[in-house]
């Protein structure tokens, strides 16, 4: 197995210390096929539920996800780019060769876009350049992805698995439906993913 495909997010499972140290103390129950298929089973259901979860979005949650994310930012005032225009969506999955599962979660995500642009320029109003403070902890997920050699789908999934680990201790479906929701919007308005990804790994 090469570098990057241990470090691929279909080869990743984010545990805990003490569910880490259960799962190495007992290898003989805990086999790769069993850790696949656990793996796979949780992502499934995990989904399933984002997926019904992502109609019942509100304030509630996009504040929980942006807040999480904003808090990453430890920048002066003045040293936050503006954003600037981005190229279509669908052009950047296209030039990304963004497989299905990816294009699946960004066609989920848009579901909400508004909710997300209106919760933003209500953040705007009162917290100043809120938005701006979003997109550059976004940018910087993006941009740690590809300077370790991440891309496509893997990059996508990174920034969405950042996202969720900064939203406290609990990922209940309604705030991992909102997460996706951010993640997309961002995705769409922010220059990144707009450039055929490098082939030197």
């Amino acid at each position: 197995m090469t570098s990057a495909e241990r470090r691929s997010s279909s080869n990743l499972i984010l545990l805990c210390g003490d569910h880490h140290d259960a799962i190495d103390s007992q290898l003989s129950f805990h086999t790769t096929d069993w850790l696949r298929k656990t793996k796979k089973s949780h992502e499934d259901a995990m989904d399933r539920a984002a997926e019904y979860a992502m109609g019942t979005v509100g304030y509630k949650e996009l504040q929980m996800v942006c807040d999480g994310l904003v808090m990453g930012v430890d920048v002066a005032d003045g040293e936050i780019d503006e954003i600037e225009e981005a190229i279509e969506i669908y052009e950047k999955v296209e030039i990304n060769d963004l497989g299905p599962l990816t294009r699946s979660f960004i066609e989920l995500g848009m579901a909400q876009d508004r909710e997300v642009r209106k919760f933003l320029s209500m953040m705007d109003q009162i917290v100043l350049g809120f938005s701006n403070r979003l997109t550059s902890r976004f940018r910087a997920v993006y941009y740690s992805g590809v300077a370790e050699g991440v891309s496509g789908d893997d990059l996508f999934s990174n920034i969405v698995g950042t996202t969720y680990a900064q939203c406290g201790p609990r990922l209940t479906p309604e705030v991992q439906a909102a997460s996706l929701a951010v993640v997309v919007h961002l995705f769409s308005i922010c220059e990144i993913f707009e450039h055929e990804p490098s082939t030197s790994q």
